[in-house]
């Protein structure tokens, strides 16, 4: 009867591949400190970028600040009537030209930036401009002209007319993308009669973000270099001991027994490092001490060994058996030696 049984698949082994504590620790600190680096850039990036719209609100309000310097309160009382009355004739006036002087000169010194004076129109709804500057002709407003605002959640420019109004983004319209901000003016009484409006344009606002924004990746491109080079000089002090643990241990193995590891554990501060150096020291003492025994052992089984022929030589020697065999021995060469005496004799 035969008897069959089933052959199991033997299990292919994977393949190994050494991958050293150094490489592995240079791997998990790089990958932890890109992230990290990530982090610190965007985190960096949007400091900058409020940085930049800091910048632009300061440039904002001291744009606002020097117009207003410029201008006189009770001159634009006096147009802003004239304008209520839609005479068309205060254009001609030294007041306007004044007023238009002064908006020039700051819009030459800010050539991204529109400026302009509005004052409250004859509808609740809108607001009527007394006149505006730019360095490129004809994008301010011009006297009488009028623009209609939402009162449903109030409108920036109209609380202009009663507060300093700063935006805090970038809004679009028909003229495309801009900033703003409001400022109201006083005559000599102190009561508000119109504003300065200030309008930058988004071009001047993300070149500014940009610049300061592209003055990341080289602060990046730097702490990423030496931290890199941190992390490098790390892994190789970290896994230095480790190398001379395994140098010791190769040795034990290929039976070099006296290895000496107290350099690192001789220092101020232990830690696992030091058992680990003190086991494979131990280790190496401890197979010089087996050796020294099997030697031992070796020379006192030599020992025994010529002690027990010894005692099974005198055991035989000393039998009943071994003496009468000498004893016939002895007598059979003295009948020998007579036999050839008398031979000798005739």
């Amino acid at each position: 009867m035969n008897q069959t049984t089933d052959q199991l698949p033997t299990p292919t082994e994977r393949p190994r591949r050494f991958i050293s504590l150094r490489v592995r620790f240079l791997v998990m600190f790089t990958v932890m400190f890109t992230i990290f680096m990530l982090g610190a850039n965007f985190w960096l990036r949007d400091l900058m970028l409020n940085t930049a719209w800091d910048q632009v609100t300061v440039d904002l309000q001291d744009t606002m600040d020097v117009t207003r310097q410029f201008l006189n309160g009770d001159e634009i009382a006096w147009l802003a009537h004239e304008a209520a009355n839609q005479n068309t004739a205060a254009t001609d006036s030294p007041e306007y030209a004044a007023m238009m002087g002064s908006l020039q000169t700051v819009a030459d010194v800010k050539p991204y930036a529109i400026v302009y004076i509005y004052t409250w129109g004859s509808q609740p709804d809108e607001v009527v401009f007394l006149g505006g500057a730019s360095v490129y002709q004809g994008l301010g407003p011009d006297f009488l002209d009028t623009e209609t605002i939402t009162l449903d959640n109030g409108d920036p420019i109209l609380e202009g007319l009663d507060h300093n109004v700063i935006a805090d983004e970038i809004v679009t319209d028909e003229f495309g993308d801009f900033t703003y901000g409001y400022q109201p003016i006083h005559d000599s009484s102190g009561q508000i009669v119109a504003a300065v409006g200030v309008d930058f344009d988004a071009t001047y606002v993300h070149d500014l973000q940009d610049e300061i924004a592209g003055k990341v990746l080289p602060i990046i491109s730097i702490l990423y270099g030496v931290g890199a080079l941190v992390v490098f000089g790390a892994g190789t002090i970290f896994t230095r001991p480790f190398k001379a643990l395994k140098g010791g241990a190769d040795s034990v193995a290929q039976g070099k027994y006296e290895v000496d590891l107290s350099r690192m554990y001789t220092g101020r501060f232990q830690s696992e490092v030091s058992d680990l150096a003190r086991a494979i020291e131990g280790s190496g003492r401890a197979h010089i001490r087996e050796q020294v025994l099997m030697q031992k052992v070796h020379q006192l089984e030599i020992q025994i060994d010529q002690s027990k022929a010894n005692a099974q030589i005198d055991e035989i020697t000393d039998s009943d058996f071994f003496r009468d065999l000498k004893g016939k021995a002895t007598k059979l060469r003295e009948e020998r030696s007579d036999t050839s005496a008398e031979s000798d004799s005739r």
